[in-house]
Formats: C-alpha cells, sequence, structure tokens
C-alpha cells in the first residue's frame, strides 16, 4: 500500500477495519505501507493486517510515490532486501483504493497461466492505483531501467514481461475515471468520496450517495 498518509486517505482507515474482518484475501495477507507520512502506531493497528511492515519515501512530487513504489519493491532495492520473497502475490494500491468483491480476484489470482492482474486507463496505459502481480514474474533488470516519465508508462515497463508473455488478466467490469478505476460491479474501487461511506462501504450499493462515488469516484 503506497499512501503519503493525506487527510483523506485517513479517512479510509475505517474502512479497511471493515475490509480485513470481511475479507479473507486480506486477512491472509501482510502489509507492506510505503508511506513518506508519519503514520501513528495507534494509525498503524487500525489496518488489522496479520504482519505490517512500514517503508519510508521521501515525496518528490506528484506520481513520484507510484513510481518509487514500484522501482523500490520490484528493482535492486526490493530484491536485496527481500520485500516479497515466500510471496505468491503483491497487491498495489492505495487506502483509497478498495476491494469490493474478493471472490474474482481470488479465483484469478488461483489461476496459474495469470502472472498480472492490471487495469487500462486513457491511450492504453496502465493503472497505477490496483494492480497484482506474481513477485517472480517481475525482472528487477528490466524495472531499474524504465524511464519514469508518468506512473503509467513506467509501469508499462515495468511489467513488459509479463505483457508480452500474455500471462495477464484485466480487471473485470471496470470503468475509468481519469485513471481512476470505478464502477458499480467493479471488485475494486479508486474514489476520493468512499469514505462518506465508511464503515460499511460493502453496502455502498444501497445508497445513492454511495453508488454515485462507486460509479464516478469524485462524484460532486
Amino acid at each position: 500500500m503506497t499512501t503519503h498518509w493525506s487527510e483523506l486517505h485517513k479517512q479510509y482507515l475505517p474502512c479497511w477495519e471493515r475490509a480485513v474482518q470481511h475479507l479473507s484475501l486480506l486477512r491472509d495477507a501482510d502489509l507492506i505501507l510505503y508511506t513518506s507520512g508519519n503514520v501513528s502506531s495507534s494509525e498503524l493497528a487500525r489496518f488489522h493486517f496479520r504482519n505490517m511492515t512500514v517503508r519510508k519515501y521521501i515525496n518528490t512530487g506528484w506520481q513520484a510515490g507510484a513510481i518509487q513504489a514500484v522501482k523500490d519493491g520490484f528493482g535492486t532495492r526490493g530484491y536485496q532486501e527481500k520485500w516479497f520473497d515466500g510471496y505468491d502475490w503483491v497487491i498495489r494500491l492505495n487506502p483509497d483504493v478498495l476491494i469490493m468483491d474478493e471472490k474474482w480476484l481470488l479465483e484469478t489470482m488461483g489461476d496459474a497461466s495469470v502472472d498480472g492482474i492490471f487495469g487500462e486507463c486513457m491511450g492504453r496505459q496502465l493503472h497505477t492505483d490496483f494492480f497484482a502481480v506474481r513477485p517472480q514474474a517481475m525482472d528487477r533488470r528490466i524495472v531499474d531501467g524504465c524511464t519514469p516519465t508518468s506512473a503509467e508508462k513506467h509501469f508499462e515497463c515495468a511489467v513488459k514481461n509479463i505483457l508480452k508473455s500474455k500471462r495477464y488478466a484485466w480487471i473485470k467490469n471496470y470503468k475509468n475515471a481519469a485513471c481512476h478505476i470505478v464502477g458499480a460491479n467493479s471488485p475494486v474501487v479508486h474514489s476520493h468520496a468512499l469514505w462518506k461511506c465508511c464503515p460499511d462501504y460493502f453496502a455502498a450499493h444501497e445508497s445513492s450517495l454511495c453508488l454515485e462515488a462507486l460509479e464516478q469516484g469524485n462524484p460532486h
């Protein structure tokens, strides 16, 4: 999970408390919180993951965190420090990216022919707000050599081996909202307004306000 720990991101803590209670995918996962902010021990405890590690980065600007998370995690640093050793999958998201339905994700991650789960946004670029990859399918030398022109283009370069092999799946039933994954039927949603539906965001379909947050990401 990557975050600059903004006030907006903090507002999603009640949703994450509910998510880890509700989703076996998260109960069986460990959390690496990659952050440029100062996360207190009490805030960290509210995530309720079985194991949690905080890794710090220096925020150098917009999109920088998403780029640096990929470089550090899947490049030489992550390889040398063994960030993902022993893990079958790594899911990358932000605090304001919520898993709505784990069934499709678990089924797809259980498919031995799939090494990556991606979404496309404007101009056939790859989303960086959410993705999942098998870490053993990533090549640190490729990641180290990618030029950070934008988060989306950098990530497309980093996973080009997976793209070339065609061992990937597109996120089911998602829509795009300015390179945010949205949609009432999407298994994951990136919304800046869904915090209003915390903690029980799984019932978002029952509220017109929350449904708008699912569909538009940033409703007015």
